[in-house]
């Protein structure tokens, strides 16, 4: 027979061994993390989540053979409820004193002693149901209709025959006094382990909201003092025309370096057979717990280009990096065409729908640092650098980390994580280049704006301009990954002034890549143009 899970439950906190925990308020990500980590311990996971509406239904994870279900938030995706549907799969203890187990019946009386006195329970006669709560962790028993309470004062009013005494059926750790009320919680001090994550993303643009020059970053991360840690917000600013030390210095070590084997867009520009080959290669700069990639020119080595992800379950990259809450406004000049040219766009931008990160590892190193962030933070090694320019960028390769009511059987081959440096020692944040204006243009009510968030669907992005008889939105690229490794389908990808957005089938925006169409101010007089070969 296989081991069950011994845990520790620790209301309001959630679920503990010695070797790894599952925390309310922490990311999917990282609960997928310690599952690949634990894999000949639990024995199966499914993911479960709506294909069309995903934002109105909760993400769970359910571990079926364990008989424990991890549900999360749909926008934040962080975990706001743990719920235990199976005692008789997982053995639990409460300050050390077991009260489910194979030896152990958690009965009415079994609760009592272990976790003391509380308010009355609630029965349910809809569901026969009687509820014992405490603070951030109820207890469900079923009760036969003929044992109904009536006017009584709680579970030790009822009277059962010989050993009749209800059996637990289910318990709920959750974050304040009610389940169903129950808000999400911060990320947990531990999980940060050394990892910056993003809050809010402003999308830049000049002041008619018709061109991008950067990001607004608001970033979290957890101060350095190792015996009082702290939780440290700040902002950040990134703009077309950045160098990597620039980038680096504001947002800390990224995640990963990744150099572009090939684009594979390259065939919608006009004269991409006059381009001669070059030995360098475009370079990422990924920030997976941040949803952000950074692309930057081989030659000038400044951004040129930058993709903001929504990690949205059912996409081909779903889980390789945290969501991204970028928000954004468009505008449009009446009577204008605003609506690019993706071919065009391509020409100018050398835009690569996705070229970014490879799929990164999920498993962290043994003991409590499964609770890391992102996708398995990796650096690339010294001799990628050599190695790119031997073979004009040869693509690393990674785990793909998605889980579609599948079973987590085997872990992924290449696992570890990365000390990510804090920037909140860094430099002030950056300005635009002279001569612009960032803003985030405000523009309510306003028929000529439209404000995109990462949670809208491409619909009203249509209609907005479908409103305009100057606008008319082209054909899109259509985004196919090799079937074998994407049962997901392809997206379509959309030109909109100096932005491309990726678009999955349900209408939700998987991505927003945002590049920059002419190089930019400011750079300084005889400094390389910011070109993208």
């Amino acid at each position: 027979m296989d081991k069950m899970l011994d845990l520790e439950v620790i209301p309001e906190q959630g679920l503990q061994t010695e070797q790894w925990e599952f925390l309310l308020g922490m990311h999917f990500s990282q609960s997928v993390a310690i599952i690949q980590s634990q894999v000949t311990v639990i024995k199966s996971a499914h993911v479960i989540y709506n294909d069309q509406t995903p934002l109105a239904h909760d993400l769970i994870l359910d571990l079926p053979l364990d008989g424990i279900r991890l549900i999360y938030d749909s926008n934040s995706q962080r975990l706001k409820l743990i719920e235990v549907n199976n005692l008789k799969l997982v053995r639990l203890k409460y300050c050390g004193t077991v009260f489910n187990g194979p030896d152990v019946i958690p009965t009415v009386d079994q609760i009592d002693r272990c976790f003391g006195a509380t308010r009355p329970g609630v029965y349910d006669k809809q569901r026969q149901l009687f509820a014992l709560h405490f603070r951030g962790l109820s207890f469900y028993f079923p009760v036969d209709l003929q044992y109904e309470p009536g006017r009584s004062h709680g579970l030790g009013s009822l009277r059962f025959p010989g050993d009749s005494s209800p059996v637990l059926a289910k318990m709920i750790i959750y974050c304040g006094n009610n389940a169903t009320e129950a808000p999400v919680p911060q990320l947990p001090l531990s999980c940060y382990r050394g990892h910056v994550y993003c809050e809010d993303c402003h999308v830049l643009r000049n002041a008619n909201g018709t061109k991008t020059l950067g990001l607004r970053l608001k970033l979290v991360a957890c101060s350095s003092n190792i015996l009082e840690p702290t939780r440290v917000q700040f902002e950040r600013e990134l703009c077309f025309g950045d160098s990597a030390q620039t980038v680096a210095s504001k947002l800390g070590t990224p995640s990963r370096v990744f150099y572009k084997a090939e684009d594979k867009m390259k065939i919608h520009s006009r004269d991409y057979h006059k381009r001669v080959s070059s030995e360098r290669s475009d370079y990422f700069f990924n920030y997976f717990t941040m949803g952000l990639d950074v692309l930057f020119d081989a030659v000038t080595h400044r951004a040129i280009k930058m993709i903001l992800h929504s990690n949205f379950p059912g996409h081909y990259d779903f889980n390789s990096y945290h969501r991204c809450p970028f928000s954004l406004s468009i505008g449009r000049q009446p009577g204008t065409a605003t609506i690019s040219s993706l071919s065009t766009a391509m020409g100018k931008a050398q835009i690569s729908a996705y070229s970014a990160a490879p799929q990164p590892s999920l498993t962290a190193g043994g003991g409590s640092n499964n609770n890391m962030g992102g996708g398995g933070q990796q650096q690339n090694q010294g001799k990628n650098k050599n190695q790119n320019n031997k073979s004009k960028g040869k693509k690393n390769k990674g785990n793909n980390s998605i889980i579609q009511n599948q079973d987590l059987q085997t872990g992924p081959n290449n696992a570890g994580a990365s000390d990510e440096t804090s920037p909140e020692t860094s430099p002030t944040s950056g300005s635009p280049p002279s001569g612009t204006t960032a803003v985030v243009p405000q523009h309510s009510g306003d028929k000529n704006w439209i404000s995109v968030k990462f949670n809208s669907c491409w619909k009203s992005v249509t209609e907005f301009f479908g409103g305009d008889q100057g606008c008319s939105i082209e054909k899109p690229v259509v985004l196919t990954r090799s079937s074998s490794n994407n049962p997901f389908g392809s997206c379509l990808c959309y030109g909109v002034q100096d932005m491309i957005f990726e678009v999955m089938a349900n209408d939700h925006i998987a991505s927003v890549t945002i590049y920059q169409a002419e190089p930019p101010v400011g750079i300084g007089a005889g400094a390389p143009p910011v070109v993208s070969y």
